[in-house]
């Protein structure tokens, strides 16, 4: 009976490390696969705050270089604006000078041709003119 016992005791003790080694083996390949996964998933977040560090950097370049720009097309306008007002100020002061030796040179002219001239002094359409009086029946042509 001792051999009976032995080798029912050995089959006990063998189903039971078949038994373990069935419910570790997934227990196992879940711990296995966790760990791998975390490894990647930490790769990828390093990964991640070195492109965020980067378009960090490049975003702060690009709002310096915008920021350039505008200050330079401020500058720009200001310039333009600047030599708009001189220019329209050398013209406003030049422009009584002219207009009086232009009156002056023309003046002379004038009062001949108008001296000539009969009705020339005075102001609106000429006589025969389509502004004027309506014709018979008060149609026009």
């Amino acid at each position: 009976m001792v051999t009976v016992r032995l080798i029912s005791n050995k089959f006990f003790f063998l189903s039971a490390v078949i038994i373990a080694v069935v419910a570790r083996y997934p227990m196992e390949r879940g711990l296995r696969t966790d760990f791998l996964q975390r490894r990647v998933i930490d790769a990828r977040r390093a990964e991640l705050q070195a492109r965020i560090a980067r378009l960090g950097t490049e975003v702060e370049a690009s709002v310096a270089q915008v920021r350039r720009q505008a200050a330079d097309l401020v500058a720009s306008r200001a310039g333009i604006v600047a030599a708009a007002d001189a220019e329209r100020h050398r013209i406003g002061r030049a422009a009584p000078h002219r207009a009086q030796t232009c009156t002056t040179a023309h003046l002379p002219r004038h009062r001949q041709h108008t001296a000539s001239t009969p009705g020339a002094g005075r102001v609106g359409p000429p006589a025969g003119s389509l502004g004027g009086p309506a014709r018979e029946g008060g149609r026009r042509p």
